[in-house]
């Protein structure tokens, strides 16, 4: 069904809205809205289970706590870090990083104003969240934006249009989610499996005598540890008065994350960086963060594994990181030894051996290099390598068109949510 426009329309006084349906009022947020107390609790208080929802600063809501600070209808602003907002009905809590608002008329549909708070959401985040370090929210930015008012029922005809197709592609875009996290687990599974077992499927088997590693062929009989081939690096503490906004680039353990290093905003001056020349990156080193969280959190886990691309040559290895450079030798490949570390067999041995508190956890550089594997010979080796080059690029080529398509379905909420809102369509037929 084709969506119509509103018959007449005026100009809303701000040049990303353009021109609203002439019968919508304007006014400020602030006169929509009555600010609740501010929460005292820290957003460290969450927890994974709880009777009630705990809202962060955060784009998510996964945390629960036992106590209730709120009964209401309300929409929670995140005011420290990035920009973001919750609608929450009923009993629950913030954290003192939070803004929570409840409707100031009767008049008004809080969840229509969810809506069009959310499709300022990138402009809130742009222009008003300041300062250096973590940004914080300028709440007089925040109360003197323009909203634009149709009738309530109006208003509840919008929303329940948007509850309806939001709902729709949102579900889509988990299904593709979890289709992408499947491939992860498939591309994860085939690496192990030909590194720990080989490409000869009809090849006689024995048991390793590790169980993480269980089964291997016959005639792979060379029993090796990581320290054997490797020497190590660890990462420099630099003093935070060498910090700055240019120079050379300081890798930290933090940008490290599912065999890539992320971009930064670490860097020290080119003339302090020819001090350092021992903690020197270089293309295709092979880099571990020894600090990081618990195994349970897979995306954060202390043992991220990366390797340095062409781009962070010269770059500059942080503190609570560990180089592993392959000495010269004949016995072991490059990209077989990337493959390893890749393995399901390594991260289950860095999980076992890491240790902690509740929130974060560490690896010494000793257990990491006491890693154990079976080495095949440098021939199988390379076909290895090639073979699993050439199926984990089939996957992660089929990942990155999912992940476009999710892009693309993210980028028409986002457009679906600001037209409606704005009044650019008119969906009260839509819904009759």
């Amino acid at each position: 069904m084709k969506l119509k426009q509103y018959l007449k329309y005026k100009d809303s006084g701000v040049q990303w809205v353009g021109e609203i349906p002439e019968e919508w009022k304007t006014n400020k947020l602030k006169h929509n809205f009555l600010a609740l107390s501010k929460s005292s609790l820290e957003a460290s208080e969450g927890n994974d289970e709880g009777k009630f929802p705990f809202f962060t600063s955060s784009k998510t809501q996964d945390k629960y706590i036992d106590k209730a600070i709120f009964d209401d209808d309300c929409l929670v602003l995140g005011t420290g870090g990035v920009a973001c907002v919750h609608h929450v009905k009923g009993q629950f809590s913030v954290s003192t990083d939070c803004l929570t608002l409840k409707k100031e008329k009767k008049d008004n549909s809080m969840k229509f104003l969810y809506y069009q708070v959310l499709s300022e959401i990138d402009v809130i985040d742009d222009l008003g969240f300041w300062g250096m370090g973590l940004r914080h929210l300028q709440k007089y930015f925040f109360h003197n934006m323009f909203s634009y008012i149709p009738q309530l029922e109006e208003q509840n005809s919008i929303v329940n249009f948007l509850d309806s197709k939001t709902s729709q592609l949102d579900q889509t875009i988990e299904k593709d989610k979890q289709l992408i996290e499947l491939l992860k687990e498939k591309r994860i599974a085939l690496i192990n499996q030909v590194v720990t077992k080989g490409l000869d499927k009809d090849v006689k088997m024995k048991y390793s005598g590790i169980d993480w590693i269980g089964e291997i062929p016959e005639n792979w009989n060379d029993l090796f540890k990581i320290k054997h081939f490797c020497s190590t690096t660890k990462g420099l503490a630099f003093k935070s008065e060498l910090f700055g906004l240019e120079g050379v680039r300081v890798v930290k353990a933090t940008d490290i994350k599912n065999e890539t290093i992320l971009e930064g905003e670490d860097y020290i001056s080119i003339e302090d960086s020819k001090y350092f020349s021992n903690v020197k990156l270089h293309e295709k080193d092979i880099i571990l963060s020894t600090v990081g969280s618990t195994p349970d959190v897979k995306e954060s886990a202390v043992g991220q594994f990366g390797i340095v691309p062409k781009g962070l040559d010269n770059s500059l290895l942080n503190q609570n990181t560990v180089r592993l450079e392959l000495k010269k030798q004949n016995k072991m490949h490059y990209e077989y030894f990337t493959y390893l570390l890749r393995s399901d067999s390594f991260r289950k041995y860095l999980d076992i051996n890491a240790h902690g508190t509740a929130n974060q956890a560490s690896l010494n550089v000793w257990d990491i290099l006491e890693f154990r594997f079976f080495l095949p010979s440098k021939v199988e080796q390379e076909k290895i390598a090639f073979y699993l080059d050439k199926e984990t690029l089939k996957i992660d080529q089929i990942i990155k068109k999912i992940e476009e398509k999710i892009t693309l379905m993210e980028e028409y909420k986002k457009s679906l949510i600001h037209h409606v809102v704005t009044g650019k369509v008119d969906v009260r037929e839509a819904v009759a």
